[in-house]
């Protein structure tokens, strides 16, 4: 099974993240972008919460 890489794009340059985020064909890399935000505050609860996901997905079927 390949592995996906997940990745947030963070700056505080609006143009920029959208540039990283939409330009760049990731997924042709194996990458996903899973989010985007405009400070260091919002991505750091952006990448909090989408570890606590991962960390949620990958174990709900544990006991299958």
């Amino acid at each position: 099974m390949e592995r996906i890489v997940t990745m947030c794009v963070i700056d505080d340059i609006k143009t920029v993240v959208n540039g990283i985020a939409t330009r760049i064909p990731w997924e042709r890399h194996g990458i996903e972008v899973v989010g985007t935000a405009l400070d260091g505050a919002e991505g750091l609860a952006l990448i909090r919460d989408k570890k606590a996901g991962h960390r949620r997905h990958r174990y709900s079927h544990a006991g299958s």
